[in-house]
């Protein structure tokens, strides 16, 4: 890592040290996949049935790369969305609707002008739109902190564990992107801007609501004076619509969804389609709601995690985060609690809560010389690769090792 000291990092444009950080881990992320990978079953000795093949042969990075939710992409990018659900016995099977548009039909652009494979197009944009992401992030933490603080960030989320979906053929990197670009755009009060990417955000990911919640925390801190400037009628108009607008925006995609194949439900119910039958009958599962049911373990997960984010975000070393950023962390920590269910791909999900995973934005003011910060630095990154392998051989390759899907 090159010196984090001012007079050095002058030299360089603000960009070039989070860039090559997050691509060297992109490089190391592709040996440990390929090294779990050998492991991979092969297709045919996985069940059939399958509306769409869970991997796909041969064993080569830019196949592996599109393992579990990357066929179905890899199907919407080559064939678009069905007009008729698909049934059995009257019930809605598994399909193509699940799926938010933006990223396949982005892969689907760049396959078209570069005549290159879906794997390979999808690959090699995601890792551009994280890349774009990280630096842009970096640049956030900072101007408010310092490049440590920027650096330890961009290294924590591209060493988490589920952290190798940045180059995979999933919607992580353009959510993360649209989230950082949102949450960049409101810090500097761009609202027309922030419109556009809150409704390209819509349309990647379900998760516009949380960013609709810290626009709301961004209204309010500003009409009780926090931001020390003024907050005029029109501002607070502006801010509101927005807010409100991202609330609606929620509806967009099952909106397409009905309109396109004539069925009100056609979005639920294909993502109903992903649950067991007993899970179908039991109500609406959640973290929240299984603590609140008796599920002991449970709780004392969410009462730990809980308290810790606010701890960390709401201590007076947070504040070297932007308002902003700390919102967004604990809308979307809420969010996914309330949202999600407890299961494995709850390890990719938290991956978008961003700040927290490196909660210490002070700690340059203590590691204050090059090694210490090298060796920091490096030895939370081989920590990370160590976590990540056996994520990746757990969770993402297809093997008899496998716990569940990522």
């Amino acid at each position: 890592m090159a010196t984090l000291r001012r007079e050095h990092t002058r030299a360089l444009p603000w960009f070039v040290l989070p860039l090559a950080l997050f691509l060297a881990t992109r490089v190391v992320d592709a040996v440990l996949l390929m090294l779990a990978a050998r492991h991979q079953l092969p297709a045919d000795q996985l069940p059939g049935g399958l509306v769409v093949p869970v991997v796909r042969d041969p064993v080569t990075y830019f196949n592996v790369i599109q393992n579990w939710d990357g066929q179905w992409f890899r199907s919407i990018a080559e064939h678009g969305y069905p007009r008729t659900l698909p049934t059995h016995d009257g019930v809605v099977i598994q399909n193509q609707w699940a799926f938010y548009p933006l990223f396949p039909f982005l892969v689907r652009a760049v396959m078209t002008v570069t005549t290159l494979s879906f794997g390979v197009a999808a690959g090699l944009l995601n890792l551009v739109l994280a890349s774009t992401g990280m630096c842009l992030l970096y640049r956030m933490i900072a101007r408010r902190a310092d490049a440590f603080a920027g650096v330890m960030t961009v290294i924590v989320l591209s060493t988490f564990p589920s952290g190798v979906v940045f180059q995979a053929a999933y919607t992580e990197s353009l959510t993360f992107l649209l989230v950082v670009v949102s949450l960049g755009l409101l810090e500097r009060r761009r609202y027309g801007a922030l419109l556009v990417s809150g409704l390209l955000l819509s349309v990647t990911r379900p998760v516009v609501l949380p960013l609709a919640l810290a626009v709301g925390v961004h209204w309010l801190a500003r009409r009780r004076g926090r931001s020390r400037e003024p907050f005029p009628r029109s501002d607070q108009v502006k801010v509101g619509a927005l807010a409100a607008a991202f609330v609606a925006s929620f509806a967009i995609w099952p909106a397409i969804a009905w309109v396109t194949t004539g069925q009100s439900r056609a979005f639920l119910s294909s993502m109903d389609a992903w649950k067991s039958k007993d899970e179908r009958t039991s109500g609406w599962i959640s973290w929240v709601s299984q603590s609140l049911s008796g599920h002991w373990t449970v709780l004392v997960l969410v009462v730990v995690a809980v308290s810790l984010q606010l701890f960390f975000l709401l201590r007076p070393q947070g504040r070297l985060w932007s308002l902003e950023l700390r919102a967004w962390s604990i809308s979307y920590a809420a969010y996914l609690l309330v949202s999600t269910r407890p299961q494995s791909s709850f390890f990719r999900h938290l991956l978008l809560a961003i700040v927290p995973w490196w909660p210490f934005p002070e700690a340059g003011q203590y590691v204050v010389s090059r090694r210490q910060q090298v060796a920091l630095a490096s030895l939370v990154a081989v920590l990370g690769f160590c976590v990540q392998y056996f994520w990746i051989r757990w969770f993402w390759v297809v093997s008899p090792h496998a716990v569940s899907f990522p």
